[in-house]
């Protein structure tokens, strides 16, 4: 749900409106008891929370913890409506950044001091994501991440050297290894990336202060590597968009079918190990040589609700989640979890869990933030499709698209700043 409109300004006052009041105290043990309510979108690997309640309750007598799976369609809509209402969950999956400013969420500053959380392990792009004006309002217990995620058996039958795992190859040289890939194995696709947008560093795109696109989405190395992709699609070294969309990057590792693929690394890790392949990872190339490597992290980001009737529980909640959750993630659902101090033990002697854990040591920048990321670059997703398909240009496209996508980014920066 993303507000545009005058009317739709006002809701976003209103939300303020509501979120505004104290942000509660530092976790006190003394204060922490009773009924806490927790608001989750559909998670397939349930018992996580299931052992975060058990846990919380166990460490906390006389606490219950209520748990409740909302559907992530409807969770925005669901959640503003309890924030109009002043009936939020205590805590909630943090979805929409606006909740932060709109003083919706409590700063969390208090309750990682007095329970000496550690937020420098913590993997920085995805804690980027629960930042603002140098506060925290979310923490997380899992590392999320997108990488480029390779069949080594298939690899080893091409005869092409596997990339690697401490450095990101420039785009060129990874559609030079694609094509090796493609040509050294009979039905067999080299690779698959999808829009960058998708996965590269936002600065790819912006500006560092995330207020201008037009002059970079359209400078000379973007639109080199839009070209690129996109000639890896139309070649048939990539699958179609179409072919993407019917059957995912990590089924078609899985399935043999696919050398590598930019993708979520714990789906696609699943599926080449269910195939009985070796896998290996690292991180996503980059325009040129000499570029930072970045790797997207996404985390489970919980935080507490400023109208929460029981704020100290609530907050204590979210602490628990990003301190034992982290353990309970990795013991519980075998997932990594979002403490880098952690990552060692979760790959033990797992030689492509090693990779994994050197691909995130190399992206070092947190990430940038952008109102509206996504609705802004939509219409370059359906370019980028044109573009593998041979039905747009790549420079073409994206030179005539960058002032109507500054023009977006103006209208998301003055909705943003329209929030109070």
């Amino acid at each position: 749900m993303r507000f545009r409109s005058k009317a739709a300004l006002g809701v976003v006052a209103a939300l303020a409106l509501a979120g505004c009041q104290e942000s509660g105290t530092p976790t006190d043990p003394t204060k922490i008891g009773g009924t806490v309510s927790l608001w989750y979108l559909e998670d397939p690997v349930p018992e996580f929370l299931e052992s975060v309640k058990a846990g919380f309750e166990a460490k906390y007598p006389g606490t219950t913890v209520e748990l409740t799976e909302v559907p992530e369609d409807g969770y925005v809509t669901k959640i503003d409506t309890a924030i109009l209402a002043q009936e939020p969950p205590d805590v909630g999956f943090v979805y929409e950044p606006r909740w932060m400013k709109a003083g919706s969420m409590m700063p969390l500053d208090d309750v990682i001091k007095s329970e000496g959380i550690k937020t420098d392990n913590m993997n920085q792009v995805a804690l980027s994501e629960c930042e603002l004006d140098g506060k925290l309002y979310c923490l997380g217990s899992l590392t999320g991440s997108v990488v480029l995620v390779y069949n080594k058996d298939l690899f080893d039958k091409a005869k092409v050297a596997y990339p690697a795992a401490d450095k990101p190859m420039t785009i060129d040289e990874y559609a030079t290894m694609a094509r090796a890939l493609k040509a050294g194995l009979d039905g067999v696709f080299g690779s698959s990336a999808g829009a960058p947008y998708t996965w590269s560093d936002r600065r790819t795109h912006f500006s560092d202060d995330g207020k201008k696109i037009s002059g970079l989405v359209n400078d000379s190395s973007t639109i080199h590597l839009y070209e690129v992709l996109a000639g890896l699609g139309r070649d048939k070294v990539s699958p179609s968009p179409a072919e993407a969309e019917l059957v995912s990057p990590g089924d078609m590792l899985g399935g043999g079918k696919l050398a590598m693929a930019i993708t979520d690394m714990e789906f696609a890790a699943k599926t080449l190990e269910q195939g009985k392949f070796r896998w290996g990872a690292a991180p996503p190339p980059v325009e040129k040589a000499g570029d930072p490597s970045f790797v997207f992290v996404g985390t489970d980001k919980y935080g507490a609700f400023s109208a929460s009737k029981n704020p100290a529980t609530a907050k204590a909640l979210v602490a628990f989640i990003a301190t034992e959750g982290n353990r309970i993630r990795m013991e519980k659902t075998d997932q990594p979890p979002l403490d880098a101090t952690m990552l060692a033990t979760w790959a033990g002697d797992n030689a492509s869990r090693k990779e994994v854990v050197s691909v995130l040591s190399t992206s070092k920048r947190p990430g940038l933030f952008v109102p509206g990321y996504w609705e802004v670059l939509a219409t370059l997703g359906d370019l980028y499709d044109q573009m593998a398909t041979g039905e747009a240009d790549p420079r073409g496209a994206i030179e005539k698209e960058a002032p109507e996508l500054q023009n977006k980014l103006d209208r998301e920066w003055e909705t943003w700043e329209n929030i109070k």
